[in-house]
């Protein structure tokens, strides 16, 4: 095992005796849980990361946090009701889904993250500039289909998507975020919960697919 943890791991199996009785299951999970912690040459989100997946293994879930689709565009709109609400030139595309796990953190994080993503091309033509570099433009748009269930049947379930009382105030300080770091004038957005068509060139194509749990 890497990062030196077979050690740990074999120190804390060797004073199990002491413990009271658990379950095999039980005492592998704390035992793995336990060594991921005691990792010190990954960071916290990777730690986390490896929690997740294990977690996931055992119990077949799926745990996600706050999702972003990225899409580098030439132009990008918004019309609700026939009318064009919001509408960027060069820059990034970004849909939004929340779900109820979500912090401020996760906002923080991918803000921070996607305004520093090296995607637009240089002189080159090598994908070398971020956002600023080129005084590019974002429009949000909330996406709470993001959040889809697909396991069972063949209509999705939206289940984990925040509801509007918990996704509104954090779409909109995900938005506020983006205006403090890009300046408000470079700022775009749809309209939480309506009705929208979304028109966009998607130059190269270049899309990614971002959530604040995983971290890669």
């Amino acid at each position: 095992m890497k990062f030196g943890v077979r050690p740990k791991i074999e120190a804390i199996c060797s004073n199990s005796s002491g413990l009271r009785p658990i379950s095999w299951a039980c005492s592998k999970v704390a035992i793995f849980c336990a060594a991921v912690v005691l990792m010190k040459k990954i960071t916290l989100a990777a730690k986390v990361g490896f929690l997740r997946r294990f977690i996931e293994s055992l119990l077949h879930l799926q745990l996600y946090f706050m999702r972003v689709v990225v899409q580098r565009v030439l132009s990008a709109s918004v019309t609700i009701d026939e009318k064009v609400v919001g509408s960027i030139g060069q820059g990034l595309m970004l849909l939004v889904g929340i779900e109820d796990a979500d912090t401020r953190d996760d906002a923080d994080w991918l803000v921070n993250k996607i305004s520093q993503l090296r995607i637009f091309s240089d002189a080159e033509g090598k994908m070398n500039l971020d956002l600023k570099s080129i005084e590019g433009k974002v429009l949000i748009v909330s996406q709470f289909t993001l959040h889809a269930s697909y396991k069972k049947g063949n209509r999705p379930s939206f289940l984990r998507a925040a509801n509007p009382e918990k996704s509104i105030p954090l779409y909109e300080y995900f938005i506020s975020s983006f205006k403090n770091l890009i300046g408000e004038e470079n700022v775009a957005t749809g309209q939480f919960g309506a009705m929208m068509d979304v028109a966009l060139v998607n130059h190269g194509p270049v899309t990614i697919f971002m959530d604040s749990l995983n971290r890669e």
